[in-house]
């Protein structure tokens, strides 16, 4: 077989190997600095990596009712703070490429899932 038929092959290779490492390695959007969006946040990370048990959504569901009344926010800032978190995380999922989904879940969906235990305070 001539060489010039190994090129296309080994370049095909290439671009997958890059795209599928480059998505484990980047983490191009740091997570929401607002509290109410982070929460939201954690959460749909859990959900994205199926990390959502009935434990978690009940820690969710309390630690969201402490964080509303202490921030004394209204339905349409839970609403929007649920919107943002949910187009951050969108946006890093996407951002992780083919395949770089499953690191992001060992580390940050267990991490999400874990700040919504029992043990854990908002």
């Amino acid at each position: 077989m001539p060489r010039s038929n190994y090129i296309i092959p080994v370049v095909i290779n290439i671009a997958f190997c890059v795209a599928y490492f480059a998505g484990q390695l980047v983490h191009a959007y740091p997570p929401p600095a607002d509290p109410l969006v982070r929460i939201h946040y954690d959460l749909e990370v859990a959900g994205y990596c199926s990390k959502i048990t009935p434990a978690v959504s009940a820690g969710f569901h309390s630690q969201l009712k402490i964080m509303v009344e202490n921030l004394n926010a209204d339905r349409e800032t839970i609403l929007k703070a649920r919107s943002d978190a949910m187009t951050a995380v969108y946006r890093e999922w996407g951002n992780r490429g083919l395949g770089g989904f499953r690191g992001w879940c060992r580390k940050e969906g267990v991490a999400s899932a874990n700040r919504f235990s029992p043990n854990s305070k908002p």
